[in-house]
C-alpha cells in the first residue's frame, strides 16, 4: 500500500494491493502508523537487548526482567492507543462529500476523481492525538537516551576486561543500530512535519509538503548506505556482490 497526501486537507487516498481489496485508506494509514511506531521500538528493544548482554558479561547494571518486561508491554499499550485514537478521528466514508460540500466545495470534483480518500478533521480531538503522540514518543526517547547512555559506560569498563577484537565487535554493532536508529527519524518525523505545516498553513507551503515528502522516500536509501558504512559484515557482503558482478 501506499498513502498518498492530499495538501491542504488533512486527508489522502491509498493505493497498491491492500486497496484493491477495499481497505480504506484510513485503515491503511493504521496499518501504516502501527508499522512506523513498531519499527522504533523494535530498535529500541535492539538496544535493550545488548545492553543486557553487555551488563551480564560485566555482571553488573543488568536490568530486572519484569523492568524489561514493562518497557514492553508500555510499548505495546503506545502502539494500541496511538492506532486507535487516530482510528476514530477520521471522518467515516458516507461524511466525507458532506464534508467536503460544507467546507471546500472547490475540491469536490477534484475529490469525486480519485479512486477512494480519507479526510481527518483538524479540530481539538486530532490535536490532542498529535500531542499524546508526540509526548509519549518524547519518553520513549528518554528512555532510550538512558538506556543508550548506560551502554556507552558499560563500554568503556569492559573495554579493559575483554579482548580489543571483542570490544570492537562491541562498539560496531551498537554504532551499525544507532545510525539505524538516526535513520528510521526519516519515517516518522516528516509525517508530523506534514500536519505541523497543514496546522499553521506557512507561505509556499504546497513546496515545503512536496520536499518533505521527498525526503520521507530516502528512508530506505539512507539505511542502506548506513549499514555499509558502519557494518563492516554487512560492508564485506555488498562489495563481494559488486565485484562478483563486475
Amino acid at each position: 500500500m501506499q498513502p498518498v497526501p492530499l495538501y491542504p486537507l488533512v486527508a489522502g487516498y491509498a493505493m497498491g494491493f491492500l486497496p484493491r481489496l477495499g481497505a480504506t485508506p484510513h485503515f491503511c494509514m493504521c496499518i501504516l502508523i502501527a508499522c512506523l511506531i513498531f519499527q522504533i521500538e523494535s530498535m529500541i528493544f535492539c538496544f535493550i537487548q545488548k545492553h543486557q548482554g553487555i551488563s551480564k558479561t560485566l555482571q553488573k547494571f543488568t536490568m530486572p526482567n519484569t523492568l524489561v518486561g514493562l518497557l514492553i508491554t508500555v510499548f505495546a499499550l503506545y502502539t494500541f492507543a496511538v492506532v486507535c485514537l487516530y482510528y476514530r478521528n477520521c471522518l467515516a466514508q458516507n461524511e466525507n462529500m458532506a464534508y467536503l460540500k460544507k467546507n471546500f466545495p472547490e475540491y469536490i470534483s477534484g475529490f469525486q476523481s480519485l479512486p477512494n480518500f480519507t479526510i481527518c478533521e483538524a479540530d481539538s480531538y486530532f490535536m490532542k492525538v498529535v500531542i499524546f503522540a508526540v509526548t509519549c514518543g518524547i519518553i520513549v526517547f528518554i528512555v532510550f537516551c538512558i538506556i543508550l547512555v548506560n551502554i556507552f559506560r558499560m563500554l568503556n569498563i569492559l573495554k579493559h576486561k575483554i579482548s580489543r577484537s571483542n570490544y570492537r565487535k562491541h562498539r560496531t554493532a551498537i554504532w551499525s543500530l544507532l545510525g539505524q536508529f538516526a535513520t528510521s527519524t526519516v519515517c516518522f518525523i516528516p509525517p508530523l512535519l506534514v500536519v505541523f505545516v497543514i496546522i499553521v498553513g506557512m507561505d509556499d507551503s504546497q513546496l515545503i509538503v512536496q520536499l518533505i515528502l521527498v525526503v520521507s522516500c530516502l528512508h530506505s536509501s539512507l539505511n542502506g548506505i548506513v549499514l555499509v558504512v558502519t557494518f563492516p559484515p554487512y560492508r564485506k557482503f555488498v562489495l563481494s556482490f559488486l565485484w562478483r558482478g563486475k
